[in-house]
This record gives C-alpha cells, sequence and structure tokens, in this order.
C-alpha cells in the first residue's frame, strides 16, 4: 500500500490508537468487525491459557504466539514469560506445524485466523478447540493511504453501504431499493446499487464467510441503539451536493480510468483466502473488494469480475 502497489487493503488491521498514530500516512474506515485474541488447542491447556492457571494440572502449558506481532504483548499481560513462545512464522498455516510439535499445545491469535473450523482443515494431530473468551479487542478496518480524502471517503462509505442496506433490510435481490447520489460524481451515482447487487448487504455477506467460523453475536450486530457495535452512520443528503472534496483526477478516477481495483487480502484466514484449485479468492474482505469494484464500475460484469479475481489474486499472494 505504503508503495502504491495496491488501492487499499482489506486484511486484518486493527484499528488503534497505536496503529493510527504509528502507521502515519494512513487512514483507516469504520470498523467492519470486532475480534480479538483467543487461544485454541488441546482443550483443557485452552481452558488453563484462559483462566491464565499455569500451576498444577496446567504446569506444562506452553502458548505460541506470532513473533512482533501485537498479539505477543497480550500474551504477556496474561501469562507468564515461561508458559509463552514467540515463533517466527510466514504463513499461518504454520502455527499447525507448533502445534503438532512439543513446542506448544497453545496458539494465541485473533480470532478469525485461528477459529476452530479452519484450524480443523489443516490436519491438528489430535483433539482441537477454540477458546470462548475473548482475551482482547480489535476493531478490525480497512485501510487505505491519506493522501487523496476522497478515496478513502468512497472506500468507507461503500462499506457503510453494506451496513445500511441490512439495517433497512435491503438485500442482494433488492438491491435496486438503495439510495442514488452524485456526491462522488455523476459516473458513481449508482454505487451502492451496485455495490449491494454485487454482494449482498453486510449479514449476508457474514452468513456466506463468518457464520460457521465465528458465529455472529454481540459486538458485531447491527447497533439498534441498545446493544452492537455495528453502526450504521447517516447517509445525509445524497443528491445535489457533490462533495467540494471530491478531487479530479484522483486516486478514485485512476481507478475508474484503469479499469480494474487493486485489493490487498491477506491469505489464509476467514477475512480472505485463494482457492488454488479454482484458482480464486474468497472472503470477508474479497467480497468487500467485489462490492467496492461494483460502486466503481457501474455494472458488476462478468469480465470487470475476472479482472478483479486476477488483482485480488495477485495482492493475496503478496500481501500475506
Amino acid at each position: 500500500l505504503e508503495n502504491r502497489e495496491i488501492d487499499l487493503m482489506a486484511k486484518v488491521r486493527s484499528h488503534t490508537m497505536e496503529q493510527e498514530v504509528s502507521l502515519t500516512g494512513f487512514s483507516f474506515t469504520t470498523p467492519y468487525l470486532y475480534t480479538g485474541l483467543v487461544f485454541g488447542g488441546e482443550p483443557s491447556y485452552v481452558t488453563c491459557a484462559e483462566n491464565k492457571n499455569t500451576t498444577g494440572a496446567c504446569n506444562n502449558l506452553k502458548v505460541c504466539v506470532k513473533a512482533e506481532s501485537p498479539m505477543v504483548d497480550v500474551v504477556r499481560s496474561l501469562l507468564p514469560e515461561e508458559n509463552m513462545f514467540e515463533v517466527v512464522i510466514s504463513f499461518f498455516d504454520e502455527y499447525v506445524d507448533y502445534l503438532n510439535s512439543p513446542t506448544c499445545n497453545v496458539i494465541a491469535d485473533n480470532q478469525p485466523i485461528i477459529a476452530g473450523t479452519l484450524m480443523r482443515t489443516r490436519k491438528v494431530i489430535g483433539p482441537y478447540k477454540i477458546g470462548n473468551q475473548l482475551m482482547s479487542n480489535h476493531p478490525l478496518a480497512m485501510v487505505t493511504r491519506d493522501d487523496d480524502p476522497s478515496w478513502s471517503d468512497f472506500v468507507t462509505w461503500v462499506l457503510q453501504a453494506l451496513i445500511i442496506a441490512e439495517k433497512h433490510n435491503i438485500t442482494q435481490q433488492t438491491a435496486s431499493e438503495m439510495p442514488a447520489t452524485d456526491v462522488f460524481g455523476e459516473k458513481f451515482k449508482n454505487m451502492f446499487v451496485n455495490a449491494i447487487r454485487a454482494v449482498g448487504n453486510y449479514g449476508e455477506i457474514y452468513t456466506r464467510h463468518l457464520e460457521d467460523v465465528i458465529p455472529r453475536q454481540d459486538m458485531n450486530v447491527i447497533n439498534d441503539g441498545t446493544s452492537g457495535l455495528i453502526f450504521s452512520h447517516p447517509f445525509g443528503n445524497l443528491l445535489g451536493s457533490a462533495s467540494s472534496g471530491h478531487v479530479e483526477g484522483g486516486i478514485l478516477e485512476k481507478i475508474f480510468q484503469r479499469g480494474y481495483l487493486k485489493c490487498g487480502i491477506l491469505d489464509q484466514n476467514t477475512l480472505g483466502k485463494f482457492d488454488t484449485e479454482k484458482h480464486t479468492p474468497s472472503g470477508l474482505g474479497v467480497d468487500y473488494c467485489y462490492a467496492l469494484s461494483a460502486g466503481i464500475f457501474r455494472d458488476y460484469t462478468e469480465e470487470t469480475k475476472k479482472q478483479l479475481h486476477k488483482n485480488i489474486s495477485d495482492c493475496i499472494y503478496k500481501y500475506v
């Protein structure tokens, strides 16, 4: 993203003050998923880790966590140093190798990464379970460069359209009920309709990619004024108010002229993964990229989808 090889990053990126301040030159969208660190591994030791118990039957607790990741500090705040092991991994599948060795009997990372249904497909030897407790809170967001506020706004409002559509019970089949807007210029007037028509609303995407892995509840439901952290911001006046901040010749215009979106996806988790047999990417983050592409290019044609597949595939391999 910093080198301008892609237009946005739709990977697992926590939106915290530390990230926003330390990662200068970038903008974060509204959080699209609330998750956090969980423990996964041999069931009895997962219970030990959640209870912060390292005595008696829990004396042999060995927790592996990815070196130099934000999760190291979280685990260190929960368990003694002698019970945690920082491991170097390039791909998340390598967690399985550590679980299948004497190095560790528990792993600790973001919930989408080590969710139980995924780990069971990665040939973990012996019983495996994912803990029930979130040991930290991590709001996940998309990331753009901050050199073009209009593009960052466009990315955020396509995401908001998915959330607003669910709130108002507008689905992929009824996408035409979404409002039109000229805030980003006439050519993007149907950006919301096209985005929902491409992938459905936030709830439909969640059901398709996450429900079997992280059952939707509590923080990740649409806020109705009493619960949930997924908040649908009001659109405001959408017509007759073309944004004075919209930049002709900016990133959005350049993407439109190029004819396809370059979207960075993190491989090997529920937010983005690549099927090497079908040569297609899938996941919550991937669907968001499809929605964004549809919002930009009006008609969600198969040719557009094929081109987006190609660029997302390239980014999946490159940005892990």
